[in-house]
């Protein structure tokens, strides 16, 4: 998006709590705008931002974005699978 005087704008997020919810997840998102002189600008930020996020705000992140998809992955669980592979010698 274009802001005045020919600077780039890029809307960012912030994730600011998870609260943990009958098997889902509450969230609040915290909107922000940020006004850069240029993409690289605006990318060099993001890449600050991602790795000042703990490993905990990270996982959070991921899970919210599953929920969003798979709103039943939670009571799912992972699927177990295995298989053999028979190794060639020689």
């Amino acid at each position: 998006m274009a802001a005045a005087s020919g600077q780039r704008a890029r809307r960012s997020g912030s994730l600011s709590t998870l609260t943990p919810r009958g098997g889902g997840y509450n969230t609040s998102v915290e909107k922000t705008v940020r006004v850069f002189a240029s993409f690289a600008d605006a990318d060099e930020a993001d890449a600050r931002d991602d790795a000042s996020m703990s490993p905990e705000q990270r996982l959070n992140i991921l899970i919210e974005l599953r929920d969003q998809r798979h709103p039943d992955a939670a009571e799912q669980g992972l699927a177990r699978v295995s298989r053999v592979v028979e190794l060639e010698r020689g």
